[in-house]
């Protein structure tokens, strides 16, 4: 059979794309897809747009590109109609997306995604993009006990060399989420954390613990932790305290990541910890990207 080659139009989404898009979102998860909650918020971000592909006038697709630091971008919310996959239109939004943010200044460009979603990890392969975390959610109700403390700024330089020094770090690949983007963690954004009061401690003599989090309004969450460590005697308390301080949220849950090992898996159970609402393994993969100078044409694909 010949194959012919169209030409997927690729611009940034507008006002009156919203129920084609939400279309799109509706055949994502049984439980529901989280872009129509962020619309409004991701077709306002000027710096990051929100680009669909429109086939024959019509949108069939939609990524979302947000820059976490002037090099670095995060790329969410890949999306395709069910009548137009596998057809290469998520492929080639992809490659689009990837030569616009490097033609403006990205060198790294981060994703997630399922461990189960193998037509991602094919496509991230193909980009030379590489798997560097493998991360599980858990979740914990509220409980009483002591609570954490928010850190000063006399104490964020002292315990930004303690993070330094700890395993965290290490193991994530010096990188944190926020905002439910994985980005690098370094000593500017922790010290803007703590200027924001997003940064808390648990100390009892030697044994030191840190989070970085932010209460949020989620339906499933009121604290999402976007990084954790400390010292190995400490953990268990730190976590112990985090669901404390959940007790001062709505809903009175926290949330957080941790690597999947059998041994992170023991310790959060012991302090109450369970299998959050996301219960796949998420993978997170990272790319380098070369300089550009113009912006991608529009993008032709065989169909």
């Amino acid at each position: 059979m010949r194959r012919t080659s169209v030409t997927l139009h690729v611009r940034r989404a507008r006002p009156e794309d919203q129920p084609a898009v939400l279309e799109i979102c509706a055949h994502t998860w049984e439980n529901g897809d989280y872009i129509p909650l962020v619309w409004e918020q991701w077709l306002a971000d000027e710096a990051g747009p929100l680009f669909v592909g429109v086939l024959d006038d019509r949108v069939v697709a939609l990524e979302k590109v947000t820059w976490t630091s002037p090099s670095e971008v995060w790329l969410e919310g890949m999306r395709v109609h069910p009548d137009y996959r596998r057809a290469g239109i998520a492929t080639a939004l992809f490659r689009y997306s990837l030569q616009w943010a490097a033609a403006r200044g990205a060198r790294i460009a981060r994703l997630a995604t399922s461990s189960e979603n193998l037509a991602v990890h094919r496509m991230a392969s193909a980009a030379s993009f590489r798997l560097v975390l493998r991360q599980r959610f858990y979740q914990a109700d509220a409980a009483s006990g002591d609570k954490p403390s928010v850190v000063s700024g006399a104490e964020a330089g002292g315990l930004w060399q303690r993070v330094q020094r700890w395993q965290g770090l290490r193991k994530s690949q010096g990188l944190y989420h926020w905002d439910w983007a994985w980005q690098r963690l370094t000593r500017e954004r922790f010290l803007g954390h703590v200027e924001q009061g997003e940064v808390w401690s648990w100390k009892k003599g030697p044994s030191v613990g840190m989070a970085i989090l932010k209460r949020v309004q989620e339906p499933e969450t009121g604290i999402l932790v976007g990084y954790w460590d400390g010292t190995p005697t400490a953990l268990p308390s730190l976590l112990r305290a985090l669901r404390s301080l959940a007790s001062d949220v709505t809903p009175p849950r926290v949330g957080l990541f941790a690597p999947e090992e059998p041994s992170w898996e023991r310790l959060l159970q012991e302090a109450g910890y369970g299998p959050g609402w996301w219960e796949e393994t998420l993978w997170i993969f990272e790319g380098a990207l070369q300089p550009l100078e113009a912006t991608p044409s529009p993008t032709h694909f065989p169909a």
